[in-house]
């Protein structure tokens, strides 16, 4: 066998791992979406089904973003054992700008109260940036919708924004 057959090979092989990839974390966001839909939207009624759609979309440009900027830019990689170490403080914050902004016109739809609805998306942004950045080996893409949904519903059941 020659060289360059060998450094096929191993780019062959690469690929199908990123393949593989790529349908578990496909898998995972259809998994979320289930549990989304079926939650906010079958079992809490239509009324709620925009929670689903803010976990879904902030995890969408939410967590692009943060992947994107973080390995462009992202010097500072977190260093504590809670945390994935491939993860940068840049992509986190990346990733709370991205997520209040989605979640501000989202919620702000629904609650009239301003000052509820800055507290909700910017507590909400936060949870889910702290929540992708623990999470670790692609999993972030089943986490971190439902986490930011279901933050962003108890804070608006336990601050009366109903």
């Amino acid at each position: 066998m020659r060289f360059s057959d060998l450094d096929s090979l191993k780019r062959t092989e690469q690929t199908s791992i990123e393949k593989k990839g790529l349908i578990v974390h496909a898998i995972y966001f259809q998994v979320a979406c289930v549990i989304l839909l079926s939650y906010f939207w079958g079992f809490l009624g239509v009324d709620h089904s925009y929670f689903a759609s803010l976990g879904s979309l902030s995890w969408g440009f939410g967590d692009t973003t943060a992947g994107v900027l973080g390995t462009m830019y992202g010097k500072k990689k977190y260093r504590f054992r809670i945390f994935d170490h491939r993860k940068t403080v840049e992509g986190s914050i990346s990733m709370i700008i991205i997520v209040f902004f989605v979640a501000l016109p989202v919620l702000e739809s629904v609650i009239k109260a301003l000052s509820i609805t800055l507290l909700i998306s910017l507590s909400t942004a936060f949870a889910g940036a702290f929540i992708e950045a623990v999470s670790r080996r692609g999993i972030d893409t089943l986490t971190v919708p439902l986490s930011i949904s279901y933050v962003s519903y108890w804070l608006f059941i336990l601050l009366g924004a109903k």
